[in-house]
């Protein structure tokens, strides 16, 4: 069979590749993209929302991934997952705390006597080990605490009370939201410093968008909506478009970020729109493009926090370029791909862990 046949006839699902390139793009924006001059307030809205449910869309990639996995798996698997979680968890806690140091030692030896302004002790990085967040280190790997309590939870409830599965499912996710509109979920961590408050706040925002990714992939609804795929992307843009501007829903008053229903509802409307757009019929080059960076999107995720902020304090700093623009954020995309790949090359299955 030659390449072109082969990229045809392949199971990859672009996608869900394409959703990975476009949304730790976001992730990025998130962090590093700013807008102090002048732009329309709806172009403001659209990337601020694009910002925020880029978390949520991965988290419902990565449980519609699993949920056949969850359905007959064992504690070897259940072992095997969460250390995929774990181990560049620590890793990157370990590669920040010992990588901010020799980064900052070497532009003070340069001559930029400010250097990169932190002021991290071990303290910090227990913290960036044991719940993925310290604001001087990699506060964004939060998530991959989060996913490790989230599979867990998922797996004894498949394990042990598969006979009441959706029942339990249905109701975990009706206590996550209604807690955070209730303020519970606020009272219950808001009174904690930051490193603690996020990762353990956030479960129960990003708990009904797992529960969602699990159900879509259950029902395999979007793979049948591909029989009226061009349908479906209509009525999903304009859904879109009415939630976003009908005020038909609203966000919990206080909350971490990630919470409410018209969050829920537009990375949902958002995930399947993306899902039907037939990007299994693009050119072969196009998708081999498709499959090479999102295959590096886990890399990019980890470095963006420490790329960026290295960029904003040296780079920026020093040739006088301006700070937290979209021209940064494409740039540091780049600049992480390029280094995940370098990474990968590195002989030995953990290197590779670290980045895809």
């Amino acid at each position: 069979m030659n390449e072109s046949s082969a990229m045809k006839d392949d199971r990859f699902n672009y996608s869900i590749a394409f959703m990975r390139i476009f949304f730790v793009f976001f992730v990025i924006c998130n962090h590093f993209y700013w807008p102090t001059e002048y732009l329309d307030s709806y172009r403001i809205a659209v990337t601020d929302r694009m910002k925020t449910v880029a978390v949520l869309i991965f988290i419902i990639i990565s449980f519609y991934l699993a949920e056949k996995h969850f359905r007959d798996a064992g504690a070897d698997w259940l072992k095997k997952r969460a250390w995929r979680f774990i181990f560049p968890l620590w890793a990157w806690g370990v590669l920040y705390f010992i990588g901010f140091g020799v980064i900052d030692a070497a532009v003070r030896t340069a001559g930029y006597e400010p250097g990169l302004s932190l002021a991290y002790t071990f303290k910090d990085l227990l913290w960036q080990l044991s719940l993925g967040s310290d604001r001087y280190l990699c506060p964004p790997l939060w998530y991959q605490f989060d996913l490790v309590v989230l599979t867990v939870t998922v797996w004894i409830v498949y394990r042990y009370f598969n006979k009441y599965l959706w029942y339990i499912i249905s109701l975990l996710g009706l206590m996550s939201i209604g807690a955070q509109y209730f303020g519970l979920n606020y009272y219950l961590f808001g009174k904690y410093e930051y490193e603690v408050c996020y990762p353990l706040g956030r479960i129960m925002e990003v708990l009904p968008l797992a529960i969602i990714g699990l159900t879509l992939r259950r029902l395999d609804l979007p793979e049948r909506l591909k029989k009226y795929r061009f349908r479906t992307i209509a009525v999903c843009f304009v859904a879109l478009f009415i939630s976003a501007n009908g005020g038909l829903f609203t966000v919990p008053e206080a909350g971490f970020g990630y919470g409410g229903t018209f969050n829920i509802v537009y990375a949902v409307l958002l995930f399947i729109l993306l899902y039907e757009i037939p990007f299994e019929k693009m050119p072969v080059a196009v998708k081999k493009i498709l499959r090479f960076l999102s295959g590096y999107s886990f890399g990019v995720f980890c470095l963006h926090f420490g790329v960026g902020y290295c960029w904003n304090k040296v780079i920026g700093h020093g040739f006088g370029l301006k700070n937290n623009t979209l021209a940064e954020c494409f740039c540091l995309y780049f600049i992480c791909i390029l280094v995940s790949w370098l990474i990968s090359l590195i002989p030995g299955k953990y290197a590779s862990q670290l980045v895809k």
